[in-house]
């Protein structure tokens, strides 16, 4: 069994799969958000054979729906409409994306490459969470 974690944006959408025990996350490459990419993630769902998904819900530090709920609310639905055979789940994402440029930051990492890798790595981190979240 395994996890599939998504970091919705606009443009892409950051992935990250967790490992069959269910104790870690990985990054894995981002897709652009697009026609495509519903059926991209379903290409990924039955390679990988998983069985949930966790879409990260964008919320204000308050906890109310920012800009960008209702469209991540919308990817869920449709997400949900074409997978049925898998559990798919919002969960909360605030702080990732912040967190993620300050790490790499940090690291000193050009404009460019925090570009290139925060959506995976914002999905690692919301997946981890959700992972670390519902330990048995």
């Amino acid at each position: 069994m395994k996890i599939l974690g998504i970091d919705w944006g606009r443009r892409t959408l950051g992935i990250a799969i967790s490992d069959g025990k269910l104790g870690l996350a990985f990054p894995r490459p981002s897709i652009k958000n697009d026609k495509k990419a519903i059926n991209s993630l379903s290409e990924i769902v039955s390679k990988e054979r998983v069985s949930k998904i966790v879409v990260g819900h964008p919320l204000r530090m308050s906890g109310e729906d920012s800009e960008s709920t209702d469209d991540a609310k919308e990817f869920y639905e449709k997400l949900k409409n074409k997978m049925k055979k898998v559990e798919i789940v919002l969960f909360d994402e605030r702080f990732t994306t912040k967190v993620v440029e300050t790490a790499m930051n940090r690291e000193n990492e050009s404009r460019k490459r925090i570009r290139e890798k925060k959506d995976s790595l914002s999905a690692v981190i919301i997946l981890q969470n959700y992972l670390d979240a519902n330990k048995k």
